[in-house]
């Protein structure tokens, strides 16, 4: 395993609750960090075999540009658009930071880091496995399986997911 770093991308954004903040807008750096491994992409030589930071550089500009609320907000978005263009991610850590956030005071910076980690077992054989928690994931999309036997799994893994071969064994 190894761990790629895209480090201090500064961007100019309109991000705030207060109406000059979405006016003036902003500095903002964004730190991500992945979790990958490198081994095909090394022996390859081939930036398809990996994560592109050029890729991840483009993903975390265009949820910069769309201005929210929260950094909270912007977070999720770039940790979702990361999660959606490379299926195969264990672990992401992403922290944004808000350059003198308007507090009526000296503050040099609000910082909101998140760290998540997709690596599961399967609730049923244990098997190491990766789980995303969304639509793509047996547990949140009734369209893999009749609703019955989806409320049965549910109540008897305990809401844990299951890996692609059981499900296939209890989809039939």
């Amino acid at each position: 395993m190894a761990k790629l770093s895209l480090e201090g991308m500064e961007f100019h954004a309109y991000h705030g609750v207060y109406e000059e903040e979405n006016i003036l807008g902003g500095k903002y750096t964004v730190d991500v960090y992945i979790e990958i491994d490198i081994v095909k992409a090394a022996v390859t030589d081939d930036v398809q075999a990996t994560v592109n930071y050029e890729v991840v550089y483009a993903i975390v500009k265009s949820a910069m540009q769309k201005p929210a609320k929260l950094i909270e907000s912007v977070v999720e978005r770039i940790g979702l658009g990361l999660k959606n263009h490379y299926s195969h991610l264990r672990e992401v850590d992403i922290r944004v930071t808000k350059h003198n956030p308007p507090l009526g005071g000296q503050v040099k910076q609000a910082v909101i880091e998140t760290k998540t980690d997709y690596r599961k077992k399967c609730g049923r054989c244990s098997k190491p496995m990766l789980c995303y928690q969304d639509r793509t994931c047996w547990c949140m999309d009734a369209g893999t399986m009749d609703q019955g036997r989806l409320e049965h799994l549910k109540l008897n893994f305990n809401n844990s997911c299951l890996c692609s071969e059981c499900v296939k064994f209890y989809a039939g």
